[in-house]
């Protein structure tokens, strides 16, 4: 009625519309030689009344109001002429939001952590006595066999993973007015990025710091078993491949190391638990292979699963692994044969006012990758899985 574009103006036709439509909702009482007597409280009541059927229709939409109650004209937001509410007044937000779901960092799972190192250190090293000798059947004279023992060593680095949060003040005010966890979920994501890039060294390692994985530990045997993991080969050959690479560190170290776990990518695990032996039985490949091994002393109890040993997964393809191939690791699990060098647990430094309205909190961990001292028990195999 009011239109406002350059000047005021109010269109006496439609304020005496408003008006003949409130009196027609009171209905007639008094009247004089003017015509009805009303009071302001009916007109008041009036627009009450249909600011709750504009409330009603956005709740119900199946009721339509009669045109002689509501003009056809509608406002320009999003709700309908006569409405006393903003458009997200009637919005409804969870208490609670939802948390990002992530994968399993599987390295702090499956390996054992050596604390031995301290924070400070540049690097650590491994030693090992390496002995030689012979006996012989004394037949006199002053000819006799001596021993001889020495150290040889191999140096490992450290390396320190750090990830920050930064705050602003005035962004902080708004924050906090707004009662925003803000700065708590990049705290949770700062500790997931510092865990995730532990997870990788623990992993894939990183050759330019010596810092060495479970995937390229210079040591460590490996071998591609040429038959496949892909329905293709019968469960008879699947089984013989794996009780083959399980058996190699026994054989080959004259019964001296051996593994007691194995792990496999997410799609082996998937094939040896869900395909059945032989046609027409109720046994899996993987049912199978573990009642093999139950008869071993020290034999493979379960068969688990890492994404991280994933065909061109990121930890494979930086560990150099064949294209294509996922990876099947058959290891011992004490400090004696694999273990994760842990010098310092992901740790929150004091606060630092990186500006006068900016402040930085930094956390930061110490890590020495893997190291594997028995390096014999251990043996990793990539198999082609389809």
């Amino acid at each position: 009625m009011i239109q406002n574009v350059g000047q005021i103006y109010v269109d006496p036709s439609r304020v005496e519309s408003a008006l003949t439509r409130a009196i027609l909702w009171a209905g007639a009482e008094r009247q004089d030689h003017r015509g009805p007597i009303r009071s302001g409280g009916e007109i008041d009541a009036f627009a009450r009344h249909v600011d709750g059927l504009a409330l009603s229709e956005l709740g119900q939409r199946k009721w339509q109001p009669p045109p002689q109650l509501l003009d056809d004209a509608r406002r320009a937001d999003a709700l309908p002429a006569g409405a006393g509410s903003a458009p997200r007044d009637l919005e409804y937000v969870r208490a609670v939001a939802l948390e990002e779901q992530l994968p399993a960092l599987n390295a702090e799972r499956l390996f054992a952590a050596d604390t031995e190192v301290p924070l400070g250190a540049t690097s650590h090293v491994m030693q090992r006595w390496v002995t030689s000798g012979e006996a012989q059947i004394h037949r006199g004279g002053n000819a006799i066999p001596v021993a001889s023992a020495g150290k040889v060593e191999e140096r490992f680095g450290v390396v320190y993973v750090v990830s920050g949060v930064q705050t602003n003040f005035f962004q902080q005010l708004s924050v906090n007015y707004a009662n925003l966890r803000t700065f708590q979920a990049e705290s949770a994501a700062a500790m997931r990025a510092v865990k995730e890039r532990i997870n990788r060294l623990d992993w894939g390692g990183d050759v330019a710091t010596q810092i060495y994985g479970v995937l390229n530990y210079p040591h460590l045997a490996k071998s591609v078993i040429p038959t496949l993991f892909d329905g293709s080969a019968t469960g008879v050959a699947v089984v013989a491949a794996l009780a083959n690479l399980v058996g190699t560190p026994r054989v080959v170290s004259k019964q001296v190391f051996f593994p007691n776990r194995l792990v496999v990518s997410e799609t082996v695990h998937q094939y040896l638990h869900e395909t059945q032996f032989a046609s027409g039985t109720d046994t899996t490949i993987a049912e199978f292979f573990l009642k093999g091994q139950a008869g071993k002393p020290n034999g493979i109890k379960v068969i688990e699963a890492a994404h991280e040993l994933e065909a061109d997964s990121d930890e494979m393809v930086k560990a150099g692994a064949p294209t294509g191939l996922h990876g099947v690791l058959a290891y011992r699990d004490d400090l004696g044969a694999t273990r994760r060098v842990v010098i310092q647990e992901p740790t929150w430094l004091p606060l630092y006012q990186s500006g006068p309205l900016d402040t930085l909190h930094v956390i930061f961990a110490a890590v020495g990758g893997i190291v594997m001292p028995d390096v014999g028990a251990n043996v990793l195999g990539f198999v082609n899985a389809g």
